[in-house]
């Protein structure tokens, strides 16, 4: 019953976290205009070509439309959550083995000692009272991990060094490539530009 909770803990911060991701997009997407646009795709940092906005906009569009890619987000919201409780219950087993191993080399007679009294105290216990216990100490281990895995998030790592995948900007992505005529894959990023003096013969080259 508690992994079904950590599991359920696990889930609800994903899919937390993928809908304020899908919102932030959505409010970037949605942004104020002020005059004509035009949307400059990049690939691996590389301008590729450009099309109208309302263009892009019509991808996104078509792409929240389309249930199999709601499906196949959900999967992945699964597949990331299973990674997250892999990923803490190797840090619970770590931490552990590091404690122990800095108590065996730095104090090892209060840790025989310790050892000890546990033992002792395991001998009088009764089955309650010992189920009780171990409920504690998994816990206490789960949010010590779990912690370490926000601190790792929030250093060095990103969404995508759990699996995460945006298979609504995958699409979109690749109908921009395709439009394009870029058959290299990598990584799509779109920008929307204000059109100036010289806007209105890069709209023209998009649309051609």
């Amino acid at each position: 019953m508690e992994g079904l909770q950590y599991l359920a803990a696990c889930f609800v911060v994903v899919a937390i976290l993928t809908v304020l991701a899908s919102w932030l997009e959505r409010r970037k997407e949605e942004g104020i205009e002020q005059g004509p646009q035009v949307a400059k795709v990049y690939l691996n940092g590389i301008e590729i070509g450009c099309v109208p906005v309302a263009q892009h906009k019509i991808m996104l569009a078509d792409a929240r439309r389309r249930p199999s890619l709601y499906v196949r987000q959900a999967i992945n919201t699964g597949l990331v959550a299973l990674n997250l409780l892999a990923r803490i219950l190797r840090y619970m087993t770590a931490i552990w083995l590091m404690m122990f191993l800095v108590a065996t080399l730095a104090f090892p007679q209060a840790l025989g000692e310790w050892l000890q009294g546990v033992m002792a105290g395991l001998a009088q216990a009764n089955a309650a009272e010992l189920g009780r216990g171990l409920q504690v100490w998994v816990l206490c281990s789960f949010l010590f991990a779990a912690l370490a895995l926000l601190i790792e998030f929030v250093m060095v790592a990103g969404p995508n060094w759990y699996g995460r995948r945006n298979v609504f900007e995958e699409e979109v992505s690749f109908q921009l490539r395709r439009e394009l005529e870029a058959p290299a894959h990598g990584k799509v990023h779109v920008l929307y530009w204000p059109v100036d003096t010289q806007g209105e013969s890069l709209a023209q080259d998009a649309q051609a």
